[in-house]
């Protein structure tokens, strides 16, 4: 490569100047990762992206029921910041949220990437029970479609909210738990698929005659797997 410093400064200036404008009028986004992008609440992400162009990072949260599609417009009262070309920052989160990177030049529309990262809540399964005998109860329940969780989290424990002590069956392990009582008998099942959950009548007539003390509904809080 030739040495430029024997060119006229003039020359040097309109030579700097048009590399300026180049610069200036590129728009593209080249990286942008956001790592982890299933966390519990009050984990961290880390946010990095590599851009040409003016670029802004927003971050957005999502509402319940909210689409968490890439949009053309940022909703009103999203948290953007201007940054410069390169950079990593990092996030606490407490509920779901997607990240934007936008990046303009002097040419053309600005363009955007998104990426969303789940925040996986407790999540409680509930249903109606059934006799199952004489006096056994029982219900079949199932994470629900629209549930928060990612099929990236695993289960970190299980809780009995009931008033009552319950067998609970999940993916080929059982688990007997007091009422109130966290256990670890699920850890890192998958969360997806049926749940069953059986107990006992605690006196009175059979299941199914008149007068039966039977709970309005049978219900266990699924506990994600966390990080910390």
């Amino acid at each position: 490569m030739k040495d430029l410093g024997h060119l006229p400064p003039a020359l040097l200036r309109v030579a700097s100047a048009f590399l300026m404008v180049g610069l200036a009028g590129c728009a593209s986004i080249d990286q942008f990762i956001v790592s982890p992008t299933t966390v519990c609440p009050g984990e961290k992400v880390n946010v990095s992206w590599k851009t040409c162009g003016t670029t802004t990072l927003s971050q957005v949260p999502i509402q319940p029921g909210q689409s968490d599609e890439c949009l053309d417009s940022l909703p009103v009262g999203s948290n953007t910041m201007s940054v410069p070309n390169s950079g990593t920052v990092q996030r606490e989160m407490a509920g779901a949220n997607v990240f934007y990177v936008e990046t303009s030049g002097w040419f053309g529309k600005p363009i955007h990437q998104c990426k969303r990262v789940f925040v996986n809540q407790a999540l409680p399964l509930s249903g109606i029970p059934q006799c199952s005998g004489p006096r056994g109860i029982r219900t079949v329940v199932s994470r629900p479609a629209g549930a928060e969780w990612s099929g990236q989290m695993g289960v970190g424990g299980v809780q009995n909210l009931n008033q009552v002590r319950i067998s609970v069956r999940h993916d080929g392990r059982v688990a007997s738990l007091a009422p109130n009582e966290i256990s670890a008998a699920f850890r890192t099942s998958n969360p997806a698929g049926e749940w069953i959950i059986e107990s006992e009548l605690q006196g009175g007539p059979d299941c199914g005659q008149a007068g039966a003390s039977v709970p309005p509904s049978l219900t266990l809080q699924v506990l994600p797997l966390c990080q910390n």
